[in-house]
């Protein structure tokens, strides 16, 4: 668990996404690391970012939060804090550790809230908890557990997350359009479902990193338009 934090607490943060960049912000940190090796050397926000090896060797003892969170991607949380503990990371948690103090600036991320949320709504939780039969209440309480912290239940799904072909087909004349495209990787899954064969595809993103990717993955395919996404992110 993450130790009292206070101003002179070395932090280096573990992802140089969106949410990594909030909390890099909220607790004042020294340098992001990322596993991500094309950002290796770089800089985001001032800040610098390194390999996570070789941000251990540069801050040894800092403490390290993990900032990482998507649950389609591969890599659970607790995959994120054994890498840091295995390079020799004393001291490391979860971004959710800073939830109760810091939840103005980091939230709202997905689905995540701070506890006293879930406080306020006990009794409809409890509500909801008793509408499920015994799976049910299982897979209800392991998402709970989830929000309040509790990352060992953690459930990577490596299964397909759009575009099931039980539910229905593409075809050639298909119009798809991603609201939030993220670094393009819905697109690619779009691309992959349809073989490649589709009339149009527009994506919206407004974050200008994500943006830049998304950029390189539409590798100039006539067929996608992100135009708006552009002018969105300059507004």
């Amino acid at each position: 668990m993450l130790t009292a934090m206070n101003s002179s607490t070395r932090v280096v943060v573990l992802g140089a996404g969106r949410l990594g960049r909030r909390v890099a912000h909220a607790v004042e940190a020294l340098a992001f690391c990322d596993n991500n090796s094309a950002i290796w050397s770089t800089s985001i926000d001032g800040l610098p970012v390194l390999a996570p090896s070789e941000a251990v060797c540069q801050f040894p003892e800092a403490t390290f939060i993990v900032a990482i969170w998507h649950p389609s991607r591969a890599g659970s949380m607790a995959d994120h804090l054994a890498q840091l503990r295995k390079l020799g990371v004393q001291h490391v948690s979860a971004f959710t550790a800073l939830l109760p103090t810091h939840g103005d600036l980091l939230l709202p991320h997905f689905f995540w809230a701070v506890p006293e949320y879930y406080d306020a709504h006990h009794e409809k939780i409890a509500r909801a908890l008793s509408l499920f039969d015994r799976p049910g209440r299982n897979e209800f309480e392991r998402q709970m557990r989830l929000r309040m912290g509790d990352h060992s239940g953690q459930v990577i799904d490596s299964g397909v997350q759009y575009f099931p072909a039980d539910l229905f087909s593409l075809d050639r004349n298909e119009m798809f359009i991603d609201c939030g495209d993220y670094d393009g990787d819905t697109i690619s899954e779009f691309r992959r479902a349809s073989n490649d064969k589709f009339a149009h595809l527009v994506a919206f993103e407004p974050d200008s990193m994500n943006f830049a990717a998304l950029r390189t993955a539409v590798n100039n395919d006539s067929r996608i338009n992100f135009t708006a996404i552009r002018n969105w992110c300059s507004a």
